[in-house]
């Protein structure tokens, strides 16, 4: 299901114009997870929402710049990847099952750091 919908929402970012009709993409998620009570789930809508909400926001505020460079990328994968890893490592070992709002506020936290956090951090640093 995750697959599905990232492929969805690379599609969707193709073609969509208006930022808004990203957050609309949300609703239905939301809405199942009223009848849902999957720690996966729950996971899969936090990280989404903070993709979607990320996405926006990098694009208008931060526009950190595409490189070809391998030394950047390879910098962009030590220092990025280390945080969340970390963080997932957390829900996954510490917070396993504990409860199942607690996967969603991790996995969003995750997606904000990766999309938001860490290309401001790249761009301060001057890792483009």
């Amino acid at each position: 299901m995750g697959a599905f919908l990232m492929l969805l929402l690379i599609l969707a970012i193709s073609k969509i114009n208006n930022d808004v009709y990203f957050l609309l993409f949300l609703i239905p998620l939301y809405v199942i997870m009223i009848f849902q009570n999957d720690h996966a789930y729950y996971g899969l809508i936090g990280i989404l929402t903070a993709v979607i909400v990320g996405y926006i926001f990098e694009k208008k505020y931060i526009e950190l710049q595409y490189t070809t460079s391998k030394k950047f990328n390879i910098l962009r994968v030590v220092c990025g990847y280390p945080p969340a890893l970390a963080l997932f490592s957390i829900r996954y070992f510490l917070l396993a099952n504990v409860h199942i709002l607690l996967d969603y506020f991790i996995m969003f936290l995750i997606g904000v750091y990766l999309v938001i956090l860490a290309p401001l951090i790249f761009k301060k640093l001057k890792f483009l």
